[in-house]
């Protein structure tokens, strides 16, 4: 099977490289390919023509996205789009993975013997929208 990887330099999308490795890899770091932009990414997917899309990519910096909103919104939201749009006209299949995040703090409460502070950095949220959200 021959898939087309975005999102390829980042932990994720290596991660999904070495699992992947029986089958063809087309992998693209952002600098092979913008997803924000639709004709990049239906370049892209006509160019290699791969049985499956896998999308890798985000902004992933949550403290950095509160002040370059319009980026981590192009990156996040118009990006799979664009994938999702061109893989649609073309008939591929396209796949998104939502990152999951595993923090050494968890590893730091395992040490204490206790998973769960009563209160702690690891229960309070971590930037103003998590505040929002965790507010409702």
């Amino acid at each position: 099977m021959k898939i087309l990887l975005t999102g390829a330099g980042g932990q994720l999308g290596q991660c999904l490289m070495v699992a992947c490795r029986q089958h063809e890899v087309v992998a693209l770091d952002h600098r092979a390919l913008d997803i924000t932009e639709l004709d990049q990414v239906r370049e892209a997917i006509n160019g290699h023509l791969p049985d499956i899309v896998v999308n890798a990519s985000a902004f992933n910096d949550v403290d950095g996205a509160e002040s370059r909103i319009a980026e981590a919104y192009a990156v996040n939201a118009l990006g799979p789009r664009n994938l999702a749009v061109a893989s649609g006209r073309t008939e591929y299949r396209f796949c998104m993975f939502r990152p999951i995040t595993y923090s050494t703090a968890a590893a730091s409460a395992l040490i204490t013997n206790s998973m769960y502070p009563a209160r702690s950095q690891f229960t309070e949220p971590a930037n103003w929208r998590a505040k929002m959200l965790s507010a409702r």
